[in-house]
């Protein structure tokens, strides 16, 4: 499968609370070309993680649209997304000590999650050793690569 890119137009993401609306994000353009690398920075609550959970159809839009390659998933229904989700798109938010195995490195957690949807699909083989998801309990990772999991 070719790499595709992920864009959005016109993005906005309101939050209720408290009976207010919160803005998250507010008409934003980005396109992410296949092969490139990008930082999304900025303060604590100025909609980073919305941001990313919406390019990659975990959450939906107030309004905007948001594109893999050509196709809007922005408006796909929910088992459209998990194939998406699941084939196409991978995000490991933030406290990776939830998201991912800690003494696995990325490849292991990506073939470990491969697994978990083919045997929702039921048609997954079992993981082995030599997929090298499952090392002895000693084999930890360290804080610093960790860190580099986020």
């Amino acid at each position: 499968m070719n790499a595709q890119p992920v864009r959005c137009e016109q993005l906005r993401h309101v939050y209720q609370m408290d009976g207010e609306q919160m803005i998250a994000l507010d008409t934003i353009d980005l396109t992410l070309t296949p092969g490139s690398s990008n930082a999304i920075i900025g303060p604590s609550g100025s909609g980073k993680s919305t941001l990313v959970t919406l390019l990659a159809g975990l959450q939906r839009p107030t309004s905007g649209r948001v594109y893999l390659g050509e196709e809007e998933i922005s408006r796909l229904p929910e088992t459209a997304l998990l194939r998406i989700r699941a084939e196409q798109v991978g995000v490991a938010m933030q406290n990776p000590s939830r998201n991912l195995l800690p003494y696995a490195d990325a490849a292991d957690n990506t073939v470990l999650n491969k697994f978990l949807w083919e045997d929702r699909m039921g048609d997954a083989p079992m993981p082995t050793p030599q997929h090298g998801v499952f090392p002895p309990p000693d084999k930890r990772a360290s804080a610093r690569e960790m860190g580099n999991r986020k």
